[in-house]
């Protein structure tokens, strides 16, 4: 039998929605749509009504609608049926159309989502039924009805509800409120059947969704309520003379397991105030069973091992990621503080560009310590609710940790930085119960305190500047710049290569690939700090591999030398030399900080015959504009002890161009390659070959140190300079710096710029 979507939670309602908004959407419709079939449930238009979606053509079916940001169409199943089975006759002939909110995938694939009723609409034909259900539909406008006699109405449906409301448990804290606070006749009319009709049939809930307006549904709404009134009243009456019934069998077999888990005094409290409300019929059995059973889930008191030992700790580390040493020792560090009575100030951070090894550090750290790893992405909270639960269902961190089964599971909190714009306070400060001492959550959906302690949190970002100032203070940014040449060709021989063989159903021995090989790859296919350009490249050689062994036209062992390598990627996707052609005047390589890590971009200027000003274009903003200013003033008061025409920069009118993609904290790095552009240009010299600078100047002259060197010298490195200019400052990160780096390219550092002028552009 087919019984797609169950209700997990009652609906829950946003009293701040304004009343026309949903007169106002309209978007441009297709004329079929997916349809999610639902057994025993309705959704109405203007409630968000949780789901948990089971059948394999639905959950394909909401992960397309996810991925695209596609409506869908709900409607109620008249009985359950099939889905190759299902045709229009079947269902009721109202729907709801709908947009799919967030997704939860639970450990058996069931998915948790939201769905936001946006219009009535009815259903009109089935035209598909494979790999899920598609119909033509159309809209079905909602009316009022008479006016006053609906405000009457109104009245009259929300005093039966309050009256319901104070024999019942309600199943959401804020429906009182919301009652109260609603005055349209239609919201209220959808907000009392989403709550308050869960005991009644799916014929009556839906003859409320087809009433053909709202003085209509009001109508059927307060016979409904009046006749559960009554019913309520003789049966408090009934119960007062005659002992308790004997409670369900499921109910007490919840409860015996409530006693005897390890759960704290609060959750098993909570736990039996459910199991009470299923017993006297004040809340919906599934719901109140789904809840008691997702609190026996969570790992109440289940560790996963003893404390580790930090000299294996390091040697594991060390074993499963190449390189990262200051990383890994910072996040030694940190478990050595965990040993004192109190927890760290600070939770570590690891920040670094995509492919960087992040989320392959914390996989290193939780198999070192024999934990399990539970991962949130922030990415996917659009509101506090997502991160800390309501009443849709648990939160994230909740629900990974209950994944995990260990409440001492490595907790890593992904994308710190990529909290939703339109709810980033919130879920902001929601954040910090997660990272402020002594880290005690409260889930919105459990009720309960969760002690956060045992577990250790690890957070990941990609741009450390994007992070909320009020996470940023509770976190320790743990840098992973990026990779050098030397570093990436020995990760793909211990790790990326023999888990591409291991992939593609190779044995080592048939394929034996040169360095050479690697660094074509590495120079010509990725462009990249982190690793994942080199794996795909890895993969793509190892999958036509496979296929000549497969058709017989593998030689017992292949060697993929250079030309291979490139016969087997095909066309070259980055020049292996940016700085191979001879430089030009006014132009100067800028080594910058960009959100995929260090990046080299070359800074432009031009002459005009005129003396009218100077041009910025490119990225033009007006921190840039300030830079190139500052730069031009600078080198035009200089002009004489630079060796420059002092008439030059009178008679032309300048065009700086300085290409986008810099972090806005990096701007005034770009100081000191703006001056060289200009010098190179008023002199007509070009700077030398293979050469680029960093450093921020003041209208001084002075050079203001251009923090990430590493990321710059990585930058340069992939691009061919030989030589970098840099502010003297900086040259304190050095000692931090791998020898390879420091060996492969000749540094110049500089604390004026026109010293740094004078050995760029000697």
């Amino acid at each position: 039998m087919f019984e797609e979507a169950t209700v997990s939670e009652p609906p829950t309602y946003d009293p701040m929605l304004p009343d026309d908004a949903l007169g106002d959407f309209r978007p441009a419709l297709p004329s079929e749509i997916a349809l999610l079939p639902l057994a025993g449930l309705l959704a109405y238009p203007t409630m968000v009504t949780p789901l948990a979606v089971s059948h394999p053509s639905s959950v394909q079916l909401v992960d397309e609608a996810l991925a695209a940001g596609e409506l869908v169409a709900c409607s109620t199943l008249r009985t359950p049926s099939r889905p190759q089975q299902i045709q229009a006759a079947a269902l009721f002939p109202m729907g709801t159309l709908a947009v799919v909110h967030r997704l939860l995938r639970l450990p058996d694939g069931t998915l948790r989502v939201a769905i936001e009723g946006i219009d009535r609409i009815q259903i009109e034909e089935i035209t598909q039924h494979t790999p899920y259900l598609r119909a033509r539909f159309q809209i079905v406008p909602e009316q009022l009805g008479d006016a006053q006699a609906s405000a009457a109405l109104v009245a009259e449906v929300r005093m039966l509800a309050q009256r319901m409301l104070a024999q019942l448990a309600a199943p959401s804290d804020d429906l009182p409120a919301q009652l109260a606070s609603e005055h349209d006749a239609l919201r209220l009319a959808y907000l009392v059947a989403s709550h308050m009709l869960f005991r009644s049939p799916t014929d009556e809930r839906e003859s409320i969704l087809s009433a053909p307006t709202a003085q209509a549904k009001l109508q059927l709404l307060r016979d409904i309520l009046s006749r559960e009134v009554g019913r309520f009243a003789q049966r408090a009456h009934a119960l007062s003379a005659q002992p308790a019934e004997p409670p369900l069998a499921d109910g007490e077999q919840l409860l015996a397991r409530v006693r005897a888990s390890a759960m704290s005094a609060e959750a098993k409290a909570a736990a039996s105030r459910a199991l009470g409300q299923i017993r006297q019929g004040a809340a919906d059995p599934r719901a109140a069973a789904a809840y008691v059973e997702g609190l026996l889930a969570l790992p109440w008191g289940q560790r996963a091992g003893p404390p580790a030992d930090l000299g294996q700790l390091r040697q594991a580390l060390d074993a499963a990621a190449y390189g990262l040493d200051e990383a890994k020792a910072l996040l030694v560090d940190h478990l050595a503080l965990r040993r004192g009575e109190s927890l760290p100030e600070t939770v570590p951070c690891l920040v670094g560009p995509p492919g960087v090894g992040r989320s392959h550090l914390a996989r290193a750290l939780a198999a070192a310590l024999g934990r399990p790893l539970a991962r949130v992405s922030l990415a996917a909270a659009r509101s506090p609710a997502d991160l800390l639960g309501g009443p849709a269902g648990p939160g994230l961190i909740m629900a990974a940790l209950a994944r995990a089964g260990a409440s001492d599971a490595v907790l890593l909190l992904e994308d710190v930085d990529a909290l939703a714009p339109a709810a980033r306070a919130e879920a902001a400060q929601a954040l910090l119960a997660a990272l402020d001492a002594p880290r005690s959550l409260r889930d919105g959906y459990y009720g309960v305190a969760w002690d956060l302690a045992p577990a250790l949190v690890v957070a990941s970002a990609q741009v450390w500047e994007h992070v909320p100032p009020a996470v940023a203070a509770r976190l320790e940014p743990v840098a992973l710049a990026g990779y050098a040449l030397g570093e990436k060709l020995a990760i793909a021989r211990r790790h990326l290569l023999p888990a591409q063989l291991q992939a593609h159903g190779l044995h080592p021995d048939q394929l034996r690939v040169t360095d050479g090989a690697l660094r074509v790859a590495v120079a010509e296919y990725t462009r990249e700090p982190g690793l994942r350009g080199l794996d795909r490249a890895l993969g793509t050689i190892c999958r036509k591999l496979a296929a000549e062994v497969a058709e017989g036209r593998a030689l017992a062992m292949r060697l993929v030398d250079e030309d291979a390598a490139r016969a087997y990627l095909g066309r070259q996707r980055h020049a292996p030399d940016e700085l191979a052609a001879p430089p030009r005047p006014g132009t100067v390589p800028a080594l910058l900080l960009t959100p995929e890590g260090g990046d080299m971009l070359l800074v432009e200027a031009t002459a005009m015959p005129g003396g009218l000003g100077f041009m910025l274009t490119g990225h033009a903003g007006d921190a840039v504009y300030e830079v190139a200013q500052a730069a031009l003033s600078w080198v035009r008061a200089e002009a004489a002890a630079l060796g420059l025409d002092a008439g030059f920069f009178a008679a032309h009118d300048i065009h700086i161009h300085i290409p986008s993609g810099a972090l806005a904290s990096d701007t005034p790095a770009l100081g000191l390659a703006v001056a060289a552009a200009l010098a190179s240009l008023a002199r007509g010299r070009p700077p030398q070959a293979r050469l680029a600078l960093a450093g921020a100047l003041t209208v001084g002259g002075r050079l203001l140190p251009a923090p990430g060197l590493r990321e710059r010298l990585l930058a340069a490195q992939r691009a061919g300079a030989a030589s970098v200019v840099l502010p003297a400052a900086t040259a304190a990160e050095l000692a931090a710096l791998p020898a390879e780096l420091r060996g492969s390219i000749r540094l110049v550092a500089a604390q004026r710029a026109d010293v740094a002028l004078a050995a760029a552009l000697a």
